[in-house]
């Protein structure tokens, strides 16, 4: 009889030490804007956020879309001028990543029409449209687009 009690209260044991080892995995750390929360939900931990630090969605969205920058850097950039810290951050918002990311998947299609284009004249299935306007103006403005960017890295760092 007491040799059951005993693997009854074992039972127990291993049940409630598993259920407590079930909360605390599920349990997360989020961190927004330089505070970390432990949550149990994504959502939980940016409600939360919100909160406690009053910020509103407008200011949500800019920390999405301008990313939270080089802090590291911030005494050497208080030297700098106006424009030269405008384009340090806009070269660090993850919207000019988007957009980066953009032109030169853009490009890279630009490129492969232009190759299947030339292959196909080659054959002589196709007339040559490989120099068209149609892919030589916007692969032109790609090549602006690339080296107005290394200008702006030149210029800001």
């Amino acid at each position: 009889m007491t040799m059951e009690r005993d693997m009854a209260q074992e039972v127990q044991t291993d049940s409630s030490t598993t259920r407590e080892s079930r909360k605390t995995h599920t349990s997360k750390k989020a961190s927004f804007g330089g505070f970390t929360i432990q949550s149990t939900s994504i959502n939980e931990a940016l409600n939360h956020w919100r909160l406690l630090h009053g910020v509103s969605i407008y200011q949500l969205v800019k920390i999405a879309s301008l990313g939270e920058g080089d802090r590291k850097n911030a005494k050497l950039t208080a030297e700098w001028s106006k424009v030269r810290r405008f384009l340090h951050v806009a070269i660090l918002s993850n919207i000019f990543n988007a957009f980066m990311a953009v032109v030169i998947v853009f490009n890279m299609v630009l490129v492969m029409m232009e190759v299947d284009r030339q292959a196909m004249c080659d054959q002589g299935i196709t007339p040559c449209t490989a120099d068209d306007p149609d892919i030589v103006i916007p692969s032109q403005i790609c090549t602006i687009i690339y080296v107005v960017e290394v200008l702006i890295k030149l210029f800001v760092y």
